[in-house]
């Protein structure tokens, strides 16, 4: 039998509908500095919206949002609206590419504060199906600072104020450009120092260390005289700026003002030319008419001391031009020997034999050295007449213990809290034998006579536990006749007791780094034979065993001691640790902080997706996405839905959907605009991606056909069919038909009169 209905009133049985996933996809605003910005929830906590805030809502078809708004600190309701019906028209375009079907909902400009987002969605009777709350703070001043400086005892007659700075590279340490006071309420997300060109072109765009604990950024443009990353290479002759760009975790910026520098870090030419011969009778120096000849390798030298002349540009002599360069002789002086319209010719008296770069070097301006001068006394030989210089012998000081044993104190010794207390007693001086007498200079004093080679001196030294110090005595082996001949050097022993401290940590959940701070008194002290040189995780269920991980220091602070480390905690192996950073300088002393207890999740959630409880494969027609299934499990952590699309179908589709969670890790996808597969090659393709607590990531897919889920049923008539509603004397209908909720071809839901045929 066939059976026109027409203007029948259906009796629909609605199925239950379980919690859905209603999803706030992203904020869209026009931030404090101008640029359009698109933000996932999940990515940051702080906006900064110039003005209006857009709420941009997933949702899913015959879908209603209703969104709330509220101040945290007053309770005071900033916005409450409910969206239209959410249509097959209501299809989005993110600026990301995805697509969706869903609402966006502009909010006033809120001010600053924390606010507190609900997030309801109502089905087609305004019924709420789901809530979801996002939180959000709005953050629209940028970061302050007090000042910018560079360090302050660089020395060498640097210029550290003013408007134009101008610097070097100083000595041995570390030194820095420094902007202190640098804080804001959200936290400081990044610092970058730009260095560029008097015409604006960048040399470099550097990322900085941030100290949080002194609120302080810096940048090290020298350490022990070398030049940094990021600094250009200059000789005192080009004006460049520093541009400190700060931004804060809401992407507020502060642009420091510039400031103006010269950098000198070029040494120029200078070139060792002649040396004084007083058996020639020409010269190759211009204006002296004899005793001097060319500097070659190889040259025999007869006269000791000997004299040097070193040819140098006038556009490269300090007292000329500043930037220019000197020379420092301690042995036996500098003079101008002559000058003609293009060089200088500087002479310098030293002894044969090895040079030290403290008595005698080339000096770059604002710099300790610069270059090696001594380097050319071993292109050299020496005459076998020649009188021999005073040299030191194969252990040239040694120290001596209460125990009676010796040890070389040149070489650098760093004596530990175990090794103490400790009771030195003696020095002796060691030196190759010469035919004149000679004698020890410095902290202690002693002679030797001619064909000798030691002397002993009493010297007491008590180091005790507790303390920190440093014996570095310079002591210089003379000649008792001529004033040039001598060699200097250094005794090199060290203590420390001062150990690290683990002052802090921070921990990334969506990067999985945990971020260590570290201090360490007297950092750098002793020549930087003090420092932090291991940093690990230990788990103290285990005996404080060490954690397979490996931290990479990512900061060094040396004008406050602070330290950053960062460990990466996806590399750790799976399991629960009860964890406690550690902390170790160069002379074992140790400081540890307990963190917390972790479980460390390296594998992907498990996911399956499935239709009437069976799992799908292309052959399967699914009748409704409401029956779809997708299961998530994990061992370790909890596991979440992150992204969910469909693509394919007649039309070709790619679409992102939102779900309804049924609990227990449970969840099923809302509808888009969807139409049935009626021929062959119109399958879809249901992707999810799912996320646990530790990031890692599953992607499943699974490829069906669909239909919709459209059930009739009609009971037993009573009467004959006829085209009209006929009802009893007590208006109770003769005909009744029960449906599923009937769904159009677009997917969408039918609702009111409906015209059908039943057959």
């Amino acid at each position: 039998m066939r059976k026109t209905l027409i203007g029948c009133m259906v009796a629909t049985a609605l199925a239950t509908v379980s919690s859905a996933h209603a999803q706030v996809f992203s904020y869209s605003f026009t931030d404090t500095n101008k640029a359009v910005r698109n933000i996932k929830p999940a990515t940051q906590t702080y906006l900064n919206p110039a003005g209006v805030l857009t709420l941009n809502l997933i949702s899913g078809l015959d879908r209603y949002e209703r969104v709330t708004v509220t101040r945290d600190s007053d309770k005071k309701v900033m916005y409450s609206s409910v969206s239209t019906k959410t249509s097959v028209a209501d299809r989005i375009v993110a600026a990301d590419g995805t697509e969706y079907y869903g609402k966006d909902m502009v909010l006033p400009a809120l001010g600053e504060g924390t606010f507190t987002v609900v997030n309801e969605t109502l089905d087609i009777r305004q019924t709420v199906v789901s809530t979801s709350t996002y939180h959000f703070i709005v953050d629209t001043t940028p970061p302050r600072y007090k000042s910018i400086y560079p360090s302050q005892n660089a020395g060498y007659d640097m210029v550290l104020s003013g408007p134009l700075w101008e610097l070097g590279r100083g000595g041995s340490g570390q030194f820095s450009i420094f902007a202190d006071g640098i804080e804001d309420a959200s936290g400081i997300d990044k610092i970058r120092l730009v260095i560029k060109r008097s015409n604006g072109s960048v040399v470099s765009d550097n990322n900085l260390s941030y100290d949080t604990a002194n609120k302080r950024a810096f940048y090290p443009w020298i350490k022990d005289m070398n030049t940094q990353a990021g600094m250009p290479s200059s000789d005192l002759d080009e004006e460049f700026t520093f541009n400190f760009i700060v931004t804060d975790l809401a992407g507020n910026t502060l642009n420091i003002p510039p400031q103006r520098f010269l950098y000198d870090d070029q040494m120029g030419e200078f070139t060792p030319f002649a040396v004084h011969d007083s058996r020639v009778s020409t010269s190759v120096v211009p204006g002296i008419s004899s005793g001097y000849v060319p500097f070659k390798r190889g040259l025999t030298v007869l006269e000791n001391p000997y004299k040097l002349v070193i040819r140098i540009p006038r556009t490269n002599w300090k007292p000329y031009r500043n930037g220019g360069m000197s020379i420092t002789n301690n042995y036996g002086g500098v003079q101008v020997l002559s000058e003609d319209a293009t060089y200088v010719y500087v002479e310098v008296k030293l002894p044969q034999g090895a040079l030290d770069g403290n008595y005698y070097r080339p000096v770059n301006t604002y710099q300790w050295s610069g270059g090696d001068l001594g380097q050319y006394a071993s292109w050299l030989n020496w005459d076998p007449a020649s009188v021999k210089s005073p040299a030191w012998g194969s252990s040239p000081i040694e120290r001596q213990k209460a125990d009676g044993t010796w040890f070389n104190s040149v070489n650098w010794n760093l004596f530990k809290a175990s090794d103490m207390p400790i009771k030195l007693t003696n020095i002796r001086f060691n030196v190759q034998a010469r035919p004149y007498d000679q004698k020890i200079t410095g902290g202690a004093t002693c002679s030797i006579p001619a064909g000798s080679t030691t002397c002993t001196v009493s010297l007491p030294q008590d180091i005790i536990n507790g303390t920190t110090g440093y014996l570095h005595s310079g002591y210089e082996v003379r000649s008792t006749t001529e004033a040039t001949f001598f060699a200097p050097i250094w005794e090199n022993i060290a203590w420390h007791t001062l150990g690290p401290s683990v002052t802090g940590f921070d921990y990334n959940e969506t990067t999985n780094i945990l971020q260590v701070y570290v201090n360490q008194p007297g950092d750098g002290s002793y020549f930087d034979h003090v420092y932090v040189n291991r940093v690990w995780l230990s788990d103290k269920n285990r005996n404080n065993a060490e954690i397979s991980v490996t931290g990479k220091q990512t900061g060094r602070n040396m004008a406050s001691g602070n330290y950053t480390y960062e460990f990466n905690m996806k590399e750790v192996p799976e399991g629960s640790y009860n964890v406690v950073i550690n902390a170790q300088d160069t002379f074992n002393n140790t400081g540890n902080l307990p963190y917390q207890t972790v479980v460390v999740d390296n594998t992907a959630p498990s996911v399956s997706i499935s239709y009437e409880g069976k799992p799908i494969s292309k052959n399967v027609t699914v009748y409704g996405l409401e029956n779809v299934r997708i299961q998530l499990t994990d061992a370790l952590t909890k596991p979440s839905l992150s992204r969910m699309t469909l693509r394919g179908g007649p039309v070709s589709d790619a679409v992102e959907l939102s779900w309804v969670n049924l609990g227990n890790n449970l969840y099923a996808p809302n509808y888009p605009k969807i139409f049935p597969s009626l021929n062959e090659g119109e399958t879809y393709t249901l992707t999810v991606q799912a996320k646990d607590e530790m990031n890692n990531v599953k992607e499943s897919s699974v490829e069906f056909n669909y239909l919709p889920n459209n059930l009739v049923r009609l009971e037993n008539l009573k009467t004959l069919a006829v085209n009209a509603s006929l009802k009893t004397s007590d208006n109770t209908a003769l005909a009744v038909l029960y449906a599923s909720q009937l769904r159009k071809k677009d997917g969408s839901i039918a609702t009111g009169l409906q015209d059908a045929v039943l057959t």
